[in-house]
């Protein structure tokens, strides 16, 4: 993800984990410190921190853990949405948006495949979003 977006993302996590949720944010930070070693001894580490957290806390870290990569995922989402739509502003028939079934077309027709196989192949293809 675009640096920047990751920071209006950190950004705004920061400013409405103020207060009660300031601990939990905090705990979530330290277990994804920890576990970003990726090895036995951080894994060990992270094992200990979660036995020492109440049955509420591991609800709120896993809740506000999930929040976050949803709107991390949310924001990736949009961001593909506007590039796309900027590519599609740009795409002619012969010069389709890149990365789309168009595109693909045009790359088959140009290498000599015909329409008749181009179709057949599009047949049997399940694209979905």
């Amino acid at each position: 993800m675009n640096s920047s977006y990751g920071r209006a993302v950190e950004d705004a996590f920061r400013a409405v984990t103020r207060g009660s949720m300031a601990g939990v944010a905090s705990r979530s930070g330290e277990l994804v410190e920890v576990c970003s070693a990726g090895d036995d001894a951080a894994l060990g580490t992270a094992s200990e921190i979660i036995a020492g957290l109440s049955t509420e806390d591991i609800e709120a870290i896993t809740r506000y853990i999930t929040a976050r990569f949803h709107i991390y995922n949310k924001v990736e989402q949009l961001r593909i949405i506007r590039i796309n739509r900027e590519r599609s502003q740009h795409a002619t028939p012969e010069k389709p948006r890149p990365e789309s079934i168009e595109a693909a077309v045009v790359k088959l027709a140009g290498r000599g495949i015909s329409r008749e196989a181009i179709a057949e192949a599009a047949r049997r293809l399940d694209v979905t979003p």
